[in-house]
């Protein structure tokens, strides 16, 4: 069984060294990411985002939500995991991956509307920001 389905809205967009490819043809980010992305879904609630990524924080370099809200940003995040325009990519750090989703809004001070998730094999929420859609 699939990621596609377990969230039925996610349909083609797994990604690998930026081509996208099937759901069912993605294989080892596909069975080392299904429960992690399954548990990340559920661990949003306790997850705090780094201040660095919140708008009002002295950091110059990295990208910012456009709210300093720790439960509009979970919301933000929520929003994007059971988003049907989810991209999985593989992350060069391993043990983890990457979902980037375009939220048709912007979502960081820059006027990003796109945002990347850091996601641990175990489904644990490492970071969060706003980037830019390509």
């Amino acid at each position: 069984m699939g990621l596609s389905d377990e969230c039925p809205g996610i349909k083609g967009n797994i990604a690998r060294q930026g081509a996208v490819f099937p759901n069912n043809s993605w294989g080892a980010l596909d069975d080392a990411s299904k429960t992690a992305f399954d548990s990340s879904k559920n661990s949003v609630d306790i997850w705090i985002p780094k201040d660095k990524h919140m708008v009002g924080t002295t950091a110059t370099r990295s990208a910012q939500f456009n709210t300093n809200n720790v439960s509009e940003i979970r919301n933000i995040v929520k929003e994007a995991l059971k988003s049907p325009n989810a991209i999985f990519l593989p992350n060069n750090i391993e043990g983890s991956f990457r979902v980037v989703v375009d939220m048709g809004r912007a979502i960081g001070t820059k006027g990003q509307t796109s945002i990347r998730l850091i996601i641990g094999n175990d489904g644990k929420i490492w970071n969060a920001f706003p980037v830019n859609s390509r």
